[in-house]
């Protein structure tokens, strides 16, 4: 994708496979560890940034991460995350990944508003 686009929806599916990848690297096959997710979710937020704006820097970016132990199957399939702005919908834009192993779920909200 060029440096010059401006409108998020053509880079949004790019982001969100950028933000996969950090979670993968960062979460990999670790365990939920209470003493540990907090550090985590700060070095998912920061390389996602880092590596978001590597990708395309006409946009301010936005990272929000949510870590939730995962206990049982019951809800797993129903579990979900939405977030909701008000902003230039012609350029700007959110989404949102689910990431999960088989001890946790990772939801990355990726807020981008053009710059």
């Amino acid at each position: 994708m060029p440096q010059d686009s401006v409108v998020f929806g053509h880079i949004r599916q790019e982001c969100e496979q950028l933000i996969f990848n950090v979670c993968n690297k960062i979460f990999g096959p670790k365990e939920y560890n209470q003493t540990q997710v907090a550090t985590l979710i700060s070095q998912t937020n920061e390389e996602s940034v880092k590596q978001l704006l590597n990708n395309n820097k006409n946009f301010k970016y936005m990272v929000v991460t949510t870590a939730m132990q995962k206990k049982g199957t019951a809800a797993a399939d129903h579990l979900e995350m939405t977030a909701d702005c008000y902003w230039n919908a012609s350029t700007d834009g959110q989404s949102c990944v689910r990431w999960e192993n088989d001890h946790m779920f990772v939801f990355v909200t990726l807020f981008a508003c053009a710059l």
